[in-house]
């Protein structure tokens, strides 16, 4: 079994969102889709410009929940990127990440805790954005603050899994958080909970990608599964009895939260061993990245990962 370098102690969140816009009364879905196309892309600065005028504009609390958690997620988009280029500073970021909290939490208390609707309210991503500005801030002031946070972290995942059990971050961070936490007795970190939430965030986007519903990959979910895998480095023969063993707790799991953490009982796992399946999902990463004619900052940070993962 590997042993977790000093490269794993990052949490990284993702950063594309996919949304299903809806008609509100001012902000049709179009302007919804745009601007979440313009995320996808990077373009933080157009976004937040153009968030800035529908501020104005939102007459509901849906719609002053949407432009919200669309700021936080712009935000904390463009403060994640800085400072993996060096262009932010560990104390400035943690000024801001405070700011991104605030703005997350006010699209929570703007009402998107009491609609379902991801494109409008967002309750899901007002949860997951409000989480994740914690989860950096934790990391940014150390392991110690990131183990005080990681309670409020989880309820935050919890409760953005309850909102859309279909919408993959939740998952994806729970994956890293449960990776990099400790164990029993100092905190509720878990191997084996780590895959299963990292391979529900996978095949969530798979099946969204198939679909046609989202047009780009998200390659960092399936370099933080390949991660995890080889964490957790168990042979084919006793993957498939942690597998086995799973099914009784997937049967009793009392919300989508608990189903991601016990997501593999039910999942198309691969008879392949921890270590072929993540070696395999970093190859189709890096063969995925090489191949494009551009690649963004993202993509080579992601990129970075793969290689690194592959060739420890």
């Amino acid at each position: 079994m590997r042993t977790k370098t000093p490269r794993t102690t990052t949490l990284v969140i993702v950063l594309l969102t996919t949304v299903t816009a809806v008609a509100t009364a001012q902000i049709g879905p179009d302007r919804w889709a745009e601007i979440d196309t313009l995320h996808d892309r990077d373009r933080h600065d157009t976004v937040l410009q153009m968030l800035a005028e529908l501020e104005v504009t939102a007459t509901t609390p849906a719609e002053r929940a949407a432009v919200l958690w669309r700021r936080a997620r712009a935000e904390f988009s463009r403060l994640d990127l800085a400072l993996y280029t060096g262009d932010l500073g560990e104390d400035a970021a943690m000024e801001q990440l405070e700011e991104i909290q605030a703005t997350a939490d006010a699209a929570v208390q703007a009402g998107a805790a009491g609609t379902t609707d991801r494109g409008a309210g967002g309750p899901a991503q007002a949860y997951f954005w409000r989480g994740a500005a914690r989860a950096k801030y934790g990391e940014l002031r150390g392991v110690l603050n990131a183990l005080f946070m990681a309670d409020d972290l989880r309820e935050d995942l919890r409760s953005s899994t309850a909102a859309d059990p279909a919408y993959g971050n939740p998952y994806y961070v729970a994956g890293q958080l449960y990776h990099l936490l400790p164990g029993f007795p100092i905190s509720f970190g878990d191997g084996m909970a780590a895959v299963s939430f990292s391979r529900r965030a996978v095949d969530l986007h798979d099946a969204a990608y198939d679909a046609g519903a989202v047009d780009v990959r998200y390659w960092d979910y399936y370099v933080r599964l390949a991660e995890n895998l080889l964490a957790r480095g168990s042979s084919q023969r006793r993957r498939d009895r942690q597998v086995a063993a799973l099914k009784s707790d997937y049967a009793a799991a009392e919300d989508a939260f608990e189903r991601g953490m016990y997501y593999e009982a039910v999942a198309d796992v691969p008879r392949q061993s921890d270590e072929e399946e993540a070696q395999e999902l970093l190859q189709f990463v890096i063969n995925g990245l090489e191949s494009q004619a551009t690649q963004s900052v993202r993509d080579r940070r992601t990129l970075e990962d793969a290689y690194e993962l592959r060739d420890e």
